[in-house]
């Protein structure tokens, strides 16, 4: 069965549409999933005109080998993704929205490891859609134990949030249970004075 996609124009505006809508740079193995999306396209039609693209500014490769539309590439895609096949198109925005929500995720929930005299210091940061939630910086005996720490949380951030939350929380509740106590206890010492 033959695919929408026939030509090097074709596969240009597939590669940059793809590109221009992506929520954050994807390395090439991620780009490639997802331009792969129909029989008119294989590996090596993708790889020569994306390296053109590369070249001619319309896509930009980041400093960590990872790749997303440039200014250029966003304005052509505005005036030619209406050119792209509409079953093109829906099957790349099916891949799209998943691959952005997790990409927003990762830019939303952070760790950092950095390596100190003592031992590292640990950064966890999380943001939401309206800004930042919290920031939590520790100091580890050893990086490696940073790397544990950063990897369990960036694992399950929200369950670590809430825990966190929640021992806060319940050390607020156990102080005011203290508070109380200890008001009882100095009215039955004043009592029996």
């Amino acid at each position: 069965m033959p695919g929408f996609i026939h030509d090097k124009l074709d596969i240009k505006l597939l590669l940059i549409y793809v590109a221009a809508h992506l929520a954050a740079p994807v390395d090439l193995e991620t780009m490639a999933d997802l331009c792969l999306c129909d029989s008119g396209i294989n590996y090596f039609s993708f790889s020569q005109n994306f390296e053109e693209m590369v070249a001619q500014g319309q896509i930009d490769k980041t400093e960590d080998d990872k790749y997303i539309a440039s200014e250029k590439g966003k304005e052509i895609c505005v005036n030619a993704e209406s050119s792209l096949a509409l079953t093109i198109r829906t099957k790349c925005d099916r891949q799209l929205r998943i691959l952005n929500e997790t990409l927003l995720r990762q830019k939303q929930i952070r760790a950092d490891v950095k390596p100190t005299e003592l031992g590292a210091d640990v950064y966890l940061t999380m943001d939401d859609d309206t800004g930042h939630v919290f920031t939590l910086t520790m100091m580890v005996p050893t990086e490696a134990e940073g790397h544990r720490i950063a990897k369990r949380y960036l694992d399950q951030p929200s369950r670590i949030f809430n825990r966190i939350l929640a021992a806060v929380l319940d050390e607020d509740q156990e102080d005011e249970a203290e508070d109380k106590t200890a008001k009882k206890s100095g009215k039955k010492s004043a009592g029996k004075q």
